[in-house]
């Protein structure tokens, strides 16, 4: 029978957010003493003797859900949603990607494998793109120079190291909801919240993809897992990719889990901003105010994108602007 310690916060009626297993012991924290976790995972790692505990079957009668299902798995993470009623299990990957922090832990991870070669195949258009760059370095290199195989080499290189970021995204990303919004060009929109693990800042995301003929069509839905990163040191991820998952699969039947696995009120939130906001279907961030959420600590948020796809309008506003300034 396991023992759950349990974090401070938890002994004076606060309810369990979350649960990690770590060095062999099970740990029980609430939403407030997230903080003192984050900051230092081993806060109680020598301090269990004056921690309270329980025992499994109590941890079970407050949440049933996790009957028969924890593992004993170092950095085994478990996040409980009151809110939308969801119990998420998340096993950290031993593959977790240096391309992203090691604090950094999705709230409900995709935990989807695949392949190099699947990943080409399943992004044909993509992949003709890379054996057209490295047909013409060939031809450079037989026609003009030897040296142009140090260019090639880095190609393949770079292209190589950036494709097993997106693969290991897959694994340890966030599970995100999508709709094609526009085609010609492709744009999707994704609902996420770009949270760092304090505070809640929920946004859509709209972002030019290229998908299958067969999903290229307005108000399909997607599931995506998202990679954040962070430019600017701010309270929030300041740059979001979201990853489709048919780039990784085009297993029907595993497409359609991952899309249950989703909270039902973010595809709810989703279609909303979709159908109030077709004005905005261009490449950008949209924080959503109209729900619980902490940007009104920023009066300007400012995010990291391209500027080609930027709405005319806004454009038009920008030039408006920068006139009155001179």
């Amino acid at each position: 029978m396991r023992i759950i310690f349990l974090s401070p916060s938890i002994h004076s009626g606060d309810k369990i957010a979350y649960l990690l297993y770590h060095d062999d012991t099970w740990i029980a924290i609430s939403e407030i003493d997230k903080v003192d976790f984050y900051r230092n995972p081993d806060f109680n790692k020598n301090e269990h003797l004056g921690l309270d505990v329980i025992e499994e079957e109590e941890l079970y009668q407050r949440i049933p859900f996790l009957r028969n299902k924890l593992i004993d798995e170092e950095g085994m993470f478990i996040t409980v949603d009151y809110k939308n009623g969801n119990v998420f299990i998340n096993p950290l990957h031993k593959t977790k990607s240096y391309f992203t922090p090691t604090y950094a832990r999705a709230t409900n991870q995709v935990n989807l494998k695949t392949s190099i070669w699947t990943y080409l195949y399943l992004r044909k258009f993509y992949s003709f793109k890379l054996l057209m760059c490295v047909a013409a370095f060939s031809l450079a290199i037989y026609y003009i120079s030897w040296s142009f195989i140090i260019m090639l080499f880095w190609f393949c290189f770079f292209k190589y190291l950036h494709i097993l970021a997106n693969i290991d995204n897959f694994n340890f990303g966030t599970l995100n909801p999508a709709i094609v919004v526009t085609t010609m060009p492709t744009r999707i929109a994704v609902f996420t919240d770009l949270s760092k693990g304090f505070g809640s800042f929920p946004a859509i995301r709209i972002y030019k993809v290229s998908l299958p003929e067969v999903l290229n069509k307005k108000h399909e839905k997607l599931t995506v897992s998202g990679g954040y990163y962070s430019i600017e040191d701010l309270k929030y991820w300041d740059f979001f990719r979201p990853h489709p998952l048919i780039y990784a699969t085009n297993n029907k039947e595993v497409l359609a889990e991952k899309e249950k696995q989703i909270p039902l009120v973010e595809w709810i939130l989703l279609k909303q901003w979709a159908k109030k906001n077709k004005d905005k279907y261009y490449e950008g961030y949209y924080p959503l105010t109209n729900i619980s959420n902490n940007w009104s600590e920023y009066e300007d948020p400012k995010f990291s994108l391209p500027e080609e796809d930027e709405n005319p309008s806004a454009q038009l506003n920008k030039k408006r602007q920068q006139k009155l300034k001179d």
